[in-house]
């Protein structure tokens, strides 16, 4: 195993666990005002990631413990963030929110088992998801498309008894918890209520309704967490076809993701590049087939290393098409409610598959798009190559081809905020 790629890999764990020891995921702060629009999101994912990383390398956050703690001043009557469902109208920012938190209790709950902690995950998923069952019969996957949304989404629209979200589709985030609380608990009623579920996320048109790709690939991540946990195949099916739709139409020519499908002049989200990882060594570990391995070595080398800032948070950046050939940062440097913390699921993922990450200087080749790479590292111009910035992103080699002097994607996570937000890195097509 190549020791840099090793090393880079632990710099990034570092990193990530200064950023999750730090004031936003402190106590005092992770707990999130009652009017919060995303109730349970916060909450949930910092827990997940406190307790990817202590999976990682073994190291506790005292704030995972402070969390279960004092969850019960904070949660409502029925054991779940934001107000009590009334049966008519279901929110899916607080059922998308709400499965993150079933996902970090449901972690914690593997390494700390506690019969107060199976308690609130058993009343979210009876009083917020079962409850909410006839309602994922009638979501609204049939609606015209929206071109509105910012980096945090909104409450846009009322309809058939969903408020619904700019963060389109989002309500399917939510086949994640699920799939992972069925896994744990085996009941058949939650069994239901995800077929009901994947039942109607699998009908919908991605493209027609420029679904949001974060959405779109926690729900295959739940598709495929069910099929680990049934063995029912056409789950696993369900999850190739769906996935390949995301790369021909939701992936960036760096490896990230467009925010939403058809809407190539946003910006990228770690949260889905994390996503995309996890999918793609799944369904290489299901079929054996190389693509899938090559396509988690390049979002990994490409997409997930470049997304980590210096901070250690992950922010997003431009979405690189052949029209925009540049890579940056963009709009928001780091997305601290929710992409920091995700990027340590990534983390987990990698590490548990560390060995099929080695790499090599190779040969320079070129691809149909016109992209060079060397491996799986893609290759870019900067388009002011000083010494500063090549050595502070220390890449792993440098190359001259075709005229061109070009170095992997940059290492942003080296580089301070001052000086990464000027740098442009040209993709070459």
């Amino acid at each position: 195993m190549n020791n840099k790629i090793v090393d880079l890999f632990y710099e990034k764990v570092e990193k990530s666990y200064k950023r999750m020891n730090s004031l936003p995921y402190r106590i005092q702060n992770v707990f999130q005002k009652t009017n919060y629009s995303w109730p349970g999101d916060w909450e949930g994912r910092a827990l997940l990631s406190f307790m990817c990383l202590y999976e990682i390398n073994g190291k506790k956050i005292s704030c995972a413990d402070e969390i279960v703690k004092q969850l019960n001043k904070h949660i409502n009557s029925e054991s779940y963030f934001g107000k009590e469902f009334d049966g008519e109208i279901l929110d899916e920012q607080q059922i998308a929110g709400n499965s993150w938190l079933l996902r970090g209790l449901l972690l914690y709950y593997k390494n700390f088992p506690q019969e107060n902690v199976k308690i609130i995950l058993d009343n979210i998923v009876e009083n917020l998801y079962l409850k909410g069952l006839k309602h994922f019969n009638r979501y609204p996957i049939q609606r015209e498309k929206s071109s509105i949304g910012e980096v945090s989404g909104n409450e846009y629209l009322n309809l058939e008894g969903w408020k619904l979200s700019t963060d389109i589709g989002c309500a399917f985030i939510a086949l994640d918890g699920i799939s992972e609380y069925y896994k744990m608990s085996k009941k058949s009623s939650v069994k239901y209520l995800f077929e009901i579920m994947a039942e109607k996320f699998v009908k919908i048109d991605f493209l027609k309704i420029n679904m949001q790709t974060h959405a779109t690939l926690s729900g295959i991540r739940g598709l495929l967490t069910f099929y680990e946990a049934t063995g029912e195949k056409k789950y696993l099916i369900y999850s190739r076809k769906i996935f390949q739709l995301y790369i021909e139409h939701g992936m960036t020519l760096t490896y990230e993701n467009f925010n939403w499908f058809n809407r190539k002049d946003t910006w990228t989200e770690p949260c889905a590049v994390v996503d995309s990882l996890i999918i793609a060594l799944k369904l290489y570990k299901y079929f054996k087939e190389d693509e899938y391995l090559k396509l988690a070595r390049r979002i990994y080398f490409n997409g997930f290393s470049f997304c980590q800032r210096f901070n250690g948070g992950a922010g997003t950046d431009t979405c690189v098409t052949n029209n925009h050939p540049f890579l940056k940062i963009a709009s928001i440097y780091e997305a601290v409610f929710c992409c920091s913390m995700r990027y340590t699921e990534g983390l987990l993922y990698i590490k548990n598959n560390i060995d099929l990450f080695d790499w090599e200087p190779q040969k320079v080749v070129k691809d149909n798009y016109g992209r060079y790479f060397s491996g799986d590292m893609l290759l870019g111009e900067i388009d002011d190559v000083g010494e500063r910035i090549t050595i502070l992103a220390s890449p792993i080699a440098l190359f001259d081809v075709d005229g061109y002097h070009l170095i992997p994607i940059l290492q942003i996570n080296k580089i301070p905020k001052k000086l990464a937000v000027k740098i442009k890195q040209r993709i070459i097509f």
